[in-house]
C-alpha cells in the first residue's frame, strides 16, 4: 500500500510533486489558496479540498509549498489543531 500524501500548494513545485505523487500511486490530497488552481491534477485522481484541516488530517505526510513562511504560517493557522505533533 502507498503513503497518502497532502500538497498545499499548487504552483510550479506543488503541482509538479502532487503530478509525480500521482504517477507512482500514492494517493494524493492537494489544497490551494487558490482552489481551482491546477484543475488538471484532478483528472490524474488528485482528490481536492478547499479546507486546510481537512488537507493536513487527510495523510500522515504534508508537503508545503507556499511563498514563504509567512504565507505557510497564515494558511496553516486555521488549522494547528490537526497539526499537533
Amino acid at each position: 500500500m502507498k503513503t497518502s500524501v497532502t500538497v498545499l500548494g499548487l504552483g510550479a513545485m506543488g503541482t509538479a510533486l502532487a503530478r509525480a505523487f500521482l504517477a507512482a500511486s500514492h494517493p494524493t490530497m492537494i489544497w490551494n489558496r487558490t482552489p481551482d488552481r491546477s484543475p488538471e491534477l484532478d483528472d490524474l485522481g488528485a482528490r481536492r479540498t478547499d479546507d486546510i484541516t481537512d488537507a493536513v488530517s487527510a495523510s500522515p505526510l504534508v508537503i508545503a509549498c507556499l511563498l514563504d513562511y509567512a504565507s505557510l504560517s497564515e494558511a496553516l493557522r486555521p488549522a494547528a489543531a490537526a497539526l499537533d505533533g
